[in-house]
């Protein structure tokens, strides 16, 4: 008999609280809901505001420019197409800050770059 009142005791303490991890999926839960929280806000909150891509927006990788860039060389004018130089261009690069320079440097004889919104001296 007194075997059965162990049991009893024993069962009725583990109903409780089995394992302690009653609060831990409510825990998992909110913390999912958060993140997709995050996830959505952030990309919305920028929709509107530029027609540029922005960082960590939708249209992040949306955007492709199209600026085409001519090197003038001793021989004369090179078009140097963009896609020969970046696999994938995107408008939120600064191209023209990164790709002139490049171009003196691979480029034999170059003299200048010029695109349409500038000039790069080599």
């Amino acid at each position: 008999m007194t075997d059965n009142g162990a049991d009893t005791a024993s069962s009725a303490r583990t109903d409780e609280n089995p394992g302690g991890w009653r609060w831990r999926p409510g825990v998992a839960a909110v913390c999912l809901g958060l993140f997709l929280l995050v996830q959505l806000v952030i990309p919305v909150s920028s929709l509107g505001e530029s027609q540029r891509a922005r960082r960590f927006a939708w249209q992040m990788f949306a955007y492709h420019t199209q600026v085409e860039f001519t090197v003038d060389t001793a021989e004369g004018p090179v078009m140097v197409p963009l896609e020969s130089i970046l696999a994938r261009p995107r408008g939120d690069l600064p191209l023209e800050e990164t790709v002139p320079p490049h171009l003196c440097l691979v480029i034999p004889g170059a003299v200048a770059v010029r695109w349409a919104g500038g000039e790069w001296r080599c």
